[in-house]
């Protein structure tokens, strides 16, 4: 849905990554520095204040600039490795899995959030899983990483504005969505591996 997005927000970053270049910064570095990111934007998520809610949108924002950014850096400074990637990959998924929860965590959403959470994980599983069984790597579907950063940053923006549909907190609705289609997106990430495993 944001492939497009997601390739115009690498051009922003651009000057980004050439200034790290120049500065001689490392891609694990700011690796860690967006896991770091992601942490603190779960725990304003989960004070789920309006303020808080502001704050984890910027949060959650940079953690995606810089999830863009080490990559490109690594590739740029020909560090592309597959420790480094490895890196990238599991830092990745400490992040989904902070941000979702500190939401879930926020609206006290347990059991939704608790699908959101595994959907969010098994849409990642099943890219990594089709890689490992000769498929190469799958990123599509109906819910990529990106989705998964704009509905959250969606979900905080109603929360900072008050909105409230039928009582419930508007990330209760966010959670849900993401459970869902984590989930399917699983669904069709497999489906297309065993097409190419078994042609």
């Amino acid at each position: 849905m944001l492939d497009k997005a997601e390739s115009a927000g690498r051009e922003a970053v651009e000057p980004f990554v050439r200034l790290a270049v120049r500065r001689g910064v490392s891609p694990n570095a700011i690796t860690v520095a967006s896991v770091v990111v992601a942490f603190a934007a779960a725990l304003f998520l989960y004070v789920a204040t309006p303020a808080a809610y502001v704050a984890a949108i910027g949060l959650v924002v940079v953690n995606g600039v810089f999830d863009m950014i080490d990559g490109e850096l690594a590739r740029r400074t020909g560090e592309a490795t597959d420790r480094g990637d490895l890196l990238d990959h599991s830092a990745d998924r400490y992040a989904d899995t902070a941000v979702v929860a500190g939401a879930a965590a926020g609206v006290e959403a347990w059991l939704v959030g608790f699908f959101a959470v595994s959907g969010v994980l098994f849409v990642a599983h099943a890219g990594t899983a089709a890689q490992a069984a000769g498929a190469g790597r799958i990123y599509g579907g109906a819910l990529t990483r990106a989705d998964i950063s704009t509905l959250v940053v969606l979900g905080a923006a109603a929360g900072a504005t008050g909105l409230d549909a039928s009582g419930y907190p508007p990330f209760v609705a966010v959670l849900a969505l993401l459970a869902v289609g984590g989930h399917v997106t699983t669904v069709q990430r497999l489906v297309a591996a065993r097409r190419v495993v078994n042609s």
